[in-house]
């Protein structure tokens, strides 16, 4: 937190020091105030006499909550308040770190007292302002715990304003704020705080910053870090939640209303129980997937010239391949590996114990010979193997790959060293009878090791380099086996599948119905594909294919979408079933990376929390007393709109960069009304219904027509 400026703060400051100067002219205020903010967007008081406007009240910290409440022009009427006061701070285009007010209560007096009462509340206001700006303890301590008791303030909205006017000496105990004290083990019950508690509080905070024990070093930054701390509180609570069913199901599909944000959560799910971009495969299912997309199938190649067919894994085969690797050894070894690793026998100057083996070993590479043929660029395209070698050549230069394993062959039974090949083809003529080498990196070295079992029960041949018959699997399992240091615990992968039931399911997972289930992670799932004819030897699935136990599996679907019904109940039966909803959703909106860099202000995205609800809420609604309330017959909660959708104002802020009331009426015109007139196909009077959908969406409600009312503004 403390790299923001808070740019607010000098004119916050300023502003309060302006009002001070006005502190014995009250009516001179009152009237400079009236003159110049819109009536409609401020909230000073009033009262009607025979059609001529009578201020008779104002309060500092009312002024301040006129354009700290949920309005989308703060930064216009701040520039207002700069040019009456003739503030020369600069106005704050970013208001980080600042507790805004709801529109119903933000008024420091409240509007139906008697008018003594009020000039009383008023009074103590003034003298609460002026004492926190001259920090005068004792006048400060009586009168905070004398408004304290004035009706409509209550000790949020009273440490709010003093946060106002002087924010590095004062913390705000809105909820925010109180809930994240908590997190640093300092629990306090506001409601039942006088001045006392609330000075050895700030006391207290203070030094704690000051040795460090609290992160932020000022209040501005603490506030700002508890507003984040909030919005990520409330969405681990849903993470961890998913988290414990992905363990205990293995599969999970998010459902919900369109635009929760499903996959973005499944992500964060996936990086929660600590997977890496590495660990994490993402595809998206449509009618067109198939079962060669996902498992395997055949593809064209083309290999020296000629065209041919191949079995190649689709993408779920080869994440579960590069997941089974992994279970093996430490990400530090399988990071140096290529997708799918062939292990390749390689003999160092034949069998036994001999110097080039010695060299090879301690030096990192492999070296073979035919020195006789010279530096010859690409034996794919050479045909004049006098003295033989031909396959050997075109395998040790052109079919090896850097990510590939070495099986260094010490007998016809034996492996004496595991390594990684982590350099191309090269020729160095120093080297004599064995000139063509490859850089190596031995994962494990002077062992012995039979590698009968693992080889197809077969022996190695004298031929120096081919492929053999060991799985990358079998090879890491000995490296493991004499490396303590690459054994590890299983790391999990996650493999996300968007939209899942937009594909037909059958045709895309075919046999692996059942190794999708649950109880059948590991071998015990393992099936004969289609195609296990023409896996190859050494291929970690020659002998069937089974989903790794530490593979988990996310879908993502939205409930309204009419493909949901491809979905059958054998494969339902197979995940559980998280729902996601709107409101759950808004979360997303308080991170920093979900805006991609462009997250609006908190009283904006207030503002888009009150629209959304605002919409969802006429959209279907349950009330308190179980009653349904909805704009047409066949809508459901299914049918609210989630936060993703209010992502998409990033597009249209205006020409400085700021989000305003364009912003949100492009994002109803081009986003939001085609949704929900597709939504409403169909549907008699959808004109009628969509013109109350956009009033609900731009607030304009009987409710926020009472609490206008509330705020001192015309009946």
């Amino acid at each position: 937190m403390g790299n923001k400026d808070f740019k607010w703060i000098p004119f916050y400051m300023e502003l309060a020091d302006k009002l001070l100067e006005y502190k014995n002219d009250l009516k001179s205020l009152t009237k400079l105030i009236y003159n110049n903010l819109d009536i409609r967007d401020t909230i000073v008081f009033y009262e009607k006499a025979t059609g001529t406007r009578i201020y008779k009240i104002i309060d500092p910290f009312t002024i301040y909550s006129s354009f700290n409440r949920k309005v989308n022009n703060r930064a216009e009427i701040a520039q207002i308040l700069k040019d009456v006061f003739e503030i020369k701070a600069e106005v704050p285009q970013n208001f980080e770190g600042i507790p805004i007010q709801d529109n119903r209560t933000s008024s420091y007096v409240e509007r139906k007292l008697s008018d003594a009462d009020k000039k009383n509340d008023a009074k103590r206001l003034w003298t609460l302002f002026v004492a926190a700006l001259e920090q005068d303890d004792d006048i400060l301590g009586v009168v905070f715990d004398k408004v304290l008791k004035q009706k409509g303030v209550g000790i949020a909205k009273l440490t709010m304003g003093l946060y106002y006017i002087r924010p590095y000496e004062y913390l705000a105990l809105d909820d925010y704020n109180v809930n994240y004290l908590s997190e640093y083990g300092i629990d306090i019950k506001p409601d039942k705080m006088k001045y006392a508690d609330y000075a050895k509080l700030l006391k207290d905070l203070k030094k704690k910053m000051k040795n460090k024990s609290i992160e932020e070093q000022t209040f501005p930054e603490f506030s700002a870090a508890a507003v984040e701390d909030n919005s990520e509180e409330g969405n681990n609570e849903i993470i961890e939640e998913c988290v414990d069913l992905l363990y205990a199901n293995s599969n999970l599909i998010l459902t919900g209303a369109p635009g929760t944000g499903k996959t973005y959560l499944a992500k964060q799910i996936a990086k929660k129980i600590g997977c890496t971009e590495n660990e994490i495969e993402f595809v998206q299912f449509h009618p067109s997937y198939d079962y060669t997309d996902f498992v395997e199938g055949l593809r064209p190649i083309k290999e020296n010239g000629y065209v041919g067919f191949k079995r190649i894994d689709g993408v779920f085969k080869a994440f579960c391949a590069k997941a089974l690797i992994n279970q093996s050894v430490d990400s530090s070894i399988t990071n140096k590996l290529n997708e799918n690793p062939i292990v390749w026998k390689v003999s160092l100057a034949g069998t036994g114990k001999n110097d080039v083996r010695k060299d090879c070993l301690d030096n990192g590479y492999i070296r073979i010979g035919w020195h006789e043929y010279g530096d010859v660029e690409d034996f794919n395209d050479f045909n004049d193997f006098n003295v033989g070698g031909k396959n050997v050549l075109r395998a040790f230069q052109s079919q090896m790959k850097e990510g590939d394993l070495i099986a260094s062959c010490f007998s016809e039974n034996e492996v004496d060293a595991i390594g990684v090949v982590t350099g191309n083809y090269e020729y160095n003529a120093a080297f004599g009878e064995y000139p063509r080498f490859r850089k190596v990196d031995w994962l494990v070295k002077g062992i012995t090791e039979n590698i009968i079992g693992i080889n197809g029960n077969r022996k190695f041949t004298l031929s120096t380099v081919y492929k053999s018959n060991i799985t990358s699997e079998d090879a890491l399992n000995i490296v493991k086996k004499y490396n303590h240091q690459a054994k590890i615990e299983d790391r999990p992968f996650v493999f996300i599948i968007d939209e899942i039931n937009r594909g037909e399911i059958n045709k895309i997972f075919g046999e692996l119905f059942f190794s999708v289930e649950p109880s059948y992670r590991g071998e015990n799932g393992r099936v004969n594909t289609q195609y296990q004819n023409m896996v190859e030897e050494g291929d970690l699935f020659k002998k069937g294919f089974y989903i790794p136990e530490n593979v988990y599996i996310i879908g993502t679907m939205n409930d309204i979408d009419r493909s949901v019904e491809s979905m059958d109940f054998a494969f339902r039966r197979r995940f559980a079933f998280k729902e996601v909803s709107a409101k759950e959703s808004q979360n997303m909106l308080y991170e920093e990376k979900a805006w991609d860099g462009q997250k609006p202000d908190d009283d904006i995205i207030e503002e888009i929390v009150g629209s959304m609800d605002g919409l969802n809420n006429a959209i279907w609604h349950k009330t308190e007393d179980g009653d349904v309330q909805k704009c047409c017959e066949n809508m459901s909660a299914a049918y609210h709109i989630g936060a993703s959708y209010f992502l998409k104002l990033a597009k249209y802020r205006n020409e400085k960069g700021l989000y305003d009331e364009n912003s949100f009426e492009k994002l109803w015109k081009y986003h939001l009304e085609g949704l929900l007139r597709e939504y409403l196909r169909g549907t008699p009077s959808v004109d009628e219904i969509i013109d109350k959908l956009k009033d609900a969406y731009d607030l304009n409600t009987d409710d926020d027509d009472d609490s206008t009312s509330d705020n001192g503004q015309p009946e």
